[in-house]
């Protein structure tokens, strides 16, 4: 498993933690597909109604949103090294789907990070 999948693995174990993230995932049915150039490649995370969150090692059927770059770039993205806003605007983070839902994800990491 390489960083990118790593980080984002904890990040799904930290949500299934923390009865606060779930709760601002409650009724929040999403499923984010990570396209990572580099050894990750694509894998995705389930986000279930009830709050909790399930990580997957495949491509799934169909996503909300999708996130494409390096797994090198997504991993300091997931630390907070690198801001993903930041890394959006300057093309080198792109998104697919429902933009607006990913700024969720965005609340959640802040929550757990602070």
């Amino acid at each position: 498993m390489g960083p990118g999948k790593e980080i984002t693995k904890q990040f799904v174990d930290l949500i299934n933690e923390n009865e606060d993230a779930q709760g601002m995932l409650k009724n929040w049915n999403k499923v984010a597909v990570y396209d990572l150039e580099g050894e990750d490649g694509i894998f995705h995370v389930i986000y279930n109604p009830d709050g909790t969150a399930e990580f997957k090692e495949e491509a799934p059927e169909k996503a909300s949103f999708t996130f494409k770059c390096t797994t090198d770039l997504w991993a300091k993205i997931q630390s907070g090294e690198v801001d993903g806003q930041k890394e959006f605007f300057a093309k080198r983070l792109k998104i697919e789907g429902d933009v607006m839902a990913t700024t969720k994800l965005t609340q959640i990491g802040k929550k757990l990070a602070g």
